[in-house]
């Protein structure tokens, strides 16, 4: 892969809280028709402390600049408080900017959310709509999916070329293990069908999580899956799983050749694809892959760093091949850590694309945006 494959564009902050107390993370990015670019982000004292605000910028200069935040959800007063976890954002079929997103429900107990005792906490999924791009929210609704903590959802809806809105998230199976669940609109996101498992691991051995899709030129539906083990939370190489039919089955999942957790792939051409992923063992950063296939393999031997958590800026080069390890860390114990994370990738009308994600400089976790273009053709 050549040295000049990617080109950096810019890399701005977003979140205004830089420089002062708080922290963003778990961005998600929608890009309407006209270019306008809109990222919705949670804000709180810790990325899973119990005053969890859902927030919205916009963009209308390519992601250079941004609006002020405005917030959609907050309801740290409400009786008993709700705090949000994460959620994601799509444009519709009819040109609104639809959001689906978790919230917990606190009690006084000062449980982390994500250990044995928060895990018992109750969860309920919301939804709210922008008619406005972004410049306003509906009240939210109550999405009725029966889930408890470390179940809900957690990344943006995706629209189908059949015109139906595809709407997943995850749960707990009485196995112990977490699957993928989906469901789907045919009225632009205003009712959802049953909610139905997808992607689970009926041997009770893998957990997949974090599910992200990109939609193959012929219509079928590409997963890409964090994978861990039940049995030690150790994670594993990123699992990958098709539909040819617009959600309704799916392949088994396979793993894809190497190691990440949160993935996102994203298709730019005609069989040409890529990816970016969270990396966590040396060298760890957010990465960019590269398929010339379809999303049927991935060029792995030789990432992009986008990312560099240790020199506080994007690269854009790639990383010479090193040996992967698996993750040492169990998964829960480990996310309060967390650095960086939660990449989202959009293409903008012009064909340039732009990375979301959070950061940290000056140890605040922080919302950016990296736009950049691929230079050269993939060999």
């Amino acid at each position: 892969m050549r040295e000049n494959q990617v080109e950096i564009l810019h890399d701005v902050v977003i979140s205004d809280n830089l420089g002062r107390d708080g922290t963003c993370a778990f961005p998600s990015t929608a890009v309407m028709k006209d270019g306008t670019l809109v990222c919705l982000y949670r804000r709180g004292q810790t990325k899973h402390s119990y005053d969890g605000v859902w927030i919205s910028q916009r963009s209308t200069d390519q992601g250079r600049t941004w609006s002020a935040p405005s917030v959609i959800f907050d309801r740290r007063s409400h009786q008993p408080q709700q705090s949000v976890i994460s959620g994601g954002v799509c444009q519709t079929p009819n040109g609104s900017l639809l959001t689906v997103f978790t919230v917990v429900e606190v009690d006084k107990s000062g449980k982390y959310v994500f250990d044995g005792g928060g895990a018992q906490l109750q969860c309920l999924c919301f939804i709210a709509r922008s008619n406005d791009v972004g410049r306003s929210w509906s009240q939210a609704a109550l999405l009725l999916i029966p889930c408890r903590m470390r179940q809900g959802i957690s990344s943006k809806p995706l629209v189908l070329k059949n015109g139906e809105i595809f709407l997943h998230g995850e749960h707990v199976l009485p196995n112990g293990v977490t699957a993928i669940f989906v469901g789907f609109s045919k009225d632009d996101g205003h009712q959802f069908g049953t909610f139905t498992d997808f992607i689970t691991d009926h041997e009770g051995k893998l957990n997949y999580c974090d599910a992200r899709f990109a939609i193959l030129p012929e219509g079928k539906i590409l997963a890409m899956l964090w994978t861990f083990r039940q049995d030690n939370e150790q994670t594993i190489d990123v699992h990958s799983s098709i539909s040819p039919d617009f959600g309704r089955t799916w392949s088994v999942p396979r793993p894809v050749g190497k190691l990440g957790q949160i993935t996102v792939p994203l298709a730019i051409d005609a069989g040409r694809f890529i990816a970016v992923s969270n990396y966590r063992e040396p060298l760890d950063g957010i990465r960019l892959w590269f398929s010339v296939d379809g999303g049927n393999s991935w060029l792995v031997e030789q990432p992009i760093q986008m990312w560099d958590p240790h020199q506080n800026r994007v690269v854009g080069k790639p990383i010479a091949a090193i040996s992967d390890q698996n993750g040492s860390q169990t998964v829960w114990e480990a996310l309060p850590g967390f650095t960086f994370g939660t990449p989202d990738i959009v293409q903008m009308p012009d064909n340039t694309l732009l990375l979301s994600y959070y950061a940290t400089i000056s140890q605040v976790i922080h919302i950016r945006a990296c736009r950049f273009r691929i230079k050269d053709g993939l060999n």
